[in-house]
């Protein structure tokens, strides 16, 4: 208890701390198939958000609008969105790409690195999703989007926003 109390509550007694500032979601989705269907998440998000149909053996048709990219129409398993400090969590593990991708994606444009070059690409690569826990920006990920030419691009299953 007095170990608790001198690491913990004495800074707070004292103002000795410093604050961080960590950006949340505030959800808002507008049901296009019900006039006047705008269904808002009662709760605020510190990682990230989830959205897909109930059914997870149906896809989800969405449309997605950012500043960046425009509106997308798109057909997939979900959407995640995550702010910074969910960019480590399973944002990066859902949008992480592996060595062995990375390197058959090298070879077949001709390209062939070393063991130590191949990591260092891959840490890289896979290092661009992380971003600062007090950013207020966004990012989404497109789970395993349907690529047909019927719904939406190919060029957008994730961004910042």
């Amino acid at each position: 208890s007095s170990s608790i109390e001198k690491e913990l509550l004495e800074p707070l007694k004292f103002g000795a701390f410093s604050w961080l500032m960590r950006a949340r979601i505030d959800l808002s989705i507008d049901d296009k198939n019900q006039l006047d269907a705008m269904l808002r998440v009662p709760r605020f998000a510190l990682n990230e958000m989830f959205f897909a149909e109930a059914d997870a053996s149906r896809p989800t048709v969405h449309e997605t609008t950012t500043p960046h990219s425009g509106t997308l129409v798109q057909r997939s398993s979900g959407v995640i969105v995550s702010t910074g400090t969910g960019s480590t969590a399973w944002m990066s593990s859902a949008s992480m790409v592996s060595k062995p991708d990375i390197n058959r994606i090298l070879s077949a444009a001709g390209l062939h690195l070393s063991d130590e070059g191949l990591d260092r690409v891959t840490t890289r690569v896979n290092s661009d999703c992380v971003y600062s826990p007090s950013s207020t920006e966004l990012q989404y990920f497109v789970r395993e989007p349907v690529m047909n030419g019927w719904y939406g691009r190919d060029d957008e299953p994730f961004s910042v926003c």
